[in-house]
């Protein structure tokens, strides 16, 4: 199946967030499993639906990302053994955030391009370091720290 997707994506499986939501049916927060972000939207797991086609404003704080009042539309709600899988597309979305969440996902693919033929990685300037769960990051770190 051909990759439909338009922009590059990074994992964030890491972080469990509280998203907060606001729909017509009042404020909501929803423990959630984020799985990946781009400047095109997010898909995060949670332990109940959304309607899908809704529209809804969020607010979510992740390292070196601030989503704060941006609307989304819920595009796909896919259900597996009681847990829901949530893709939002964003509607607004400020440049400033666009850009470094843009930043992150090439950062990332470089990385896992780096990793794959067994370049070196560069692990302080790359800015999805905070986000990162990789094993050559905490090596990374831990060198950082005997130094």
């Amino acid at each position: 199946m051909a990759e439909r997707r338009i922009h590059l994506r990074f994992p964030t499986l890491s972080v469990i967030k509280t998203v907060e939501i606001h729909s017509t049916d009042g404020k909501t927060d929803i423990p959630a499993i984020m799985c990946d972000v781009s400047v095109g939207g997010l898909a995060m797991i949670t332990f109940m639906p959304l309607p899908k086609n809704s529209d809804i404003v969020l607010d979510l704080n992740m390292p070196d990302i601030n989503l704060h009042k941006v609307t989304a539309k819920i595009v796909r709600v896919e259900e597996k053994n009681g847990t829901f899988l949530i893709a939002l597309e964003f509607s607004n979305l400020n440049p400033a955030v666009k850009k470094k969440i843009n930043a992150m996902a090439i950062d990332w693919k470089k990385c896992e391009e780096r990793m794959s033929v067994g370049e070196k990685i560069e692990c302080p300037h790359c800015s999805y370091y905070n986000l990162c769960s990789k094993e050559v990051k905490k090596k990374h770190a831990a060198h950082q720290c005997s130094a």
